[in-house]
């Protein structure tokens, strides 16, 4: 019985946060493409994807721009090398039971809240301050793992596309 409530609990975690944890991720994209951008101004002739910020790294990149600029990177590791791109998965992978336990602890922190509401007794602002502090830490690593997942795809992109053999920036 634990086991079905939990795994209903998972379900409906995975949908429930779904848009607002990608809203998340959009945001980490938008704000480390710019960066990759710059750093790797010399080799972007060589990028399909990119090659239209080799005269303007400092161009500015919209959140739905980025979100499709680092899927086609994703895209683009996927068709060169596959084990690299199990490598970009397991970065998202590995927050979704994260998602799941920050879902659980917001209903936790409401029902907390809601026994607070008819009488106050310590045990509980005990529980509240605790569920508040693994609420925050769980979601620095959302968000760590949402990074990882970036930095994973540009590194990966690096190492396929920019600083591929035979090219001719690398002799220069």
């Amino acid at each position: 019985m634990l086991g079905a409530i939990a795994y209903s609990m998972g379900v409906i975690a995975e949908f429930a946060a779904r848009g607002f944890f990608e809203e998340k991720l959009y945001r980490t994209k938008q704000k480390r493409l710019p960066r990759f951008v710059r750093e790797n101004r010399a080799n972007l002739r060589k990028s399909p994807i990119l090659e239209e910020y080799y005269d303007n790294p400092e161009a500015p990149i919209d959140e739905k721009t980025a979100k499709e600029k680092v899927g086609q990177m994703r895209f683009e590791i996927l068709r060169l090398n596959p084990d690299l791109s199990r490598e970009v998965e397991v970065q998202i992978n590995r927050s979704r039971l994260i998602r799941v336990l920050f879902f659980v602890e917001v209903l936790c922190i409401v029902g907390v809240l809601l026994h607070l509401w008819r009488a106050v007794s310590a045990p509980l602002v005990i529980s509240l301050l605790f569920l508040v502090a693994l609420l925050y830490v769980n979601w620095r690593a959302i968000e760590y793992r949402f990074d990882r997942y970036c930095l994973t795809v540009e590194r990966a992109y690096k190492v396929l596309v920019l600083d591929a053999p035979g090219s001719p920036q690398k002799g220069a």
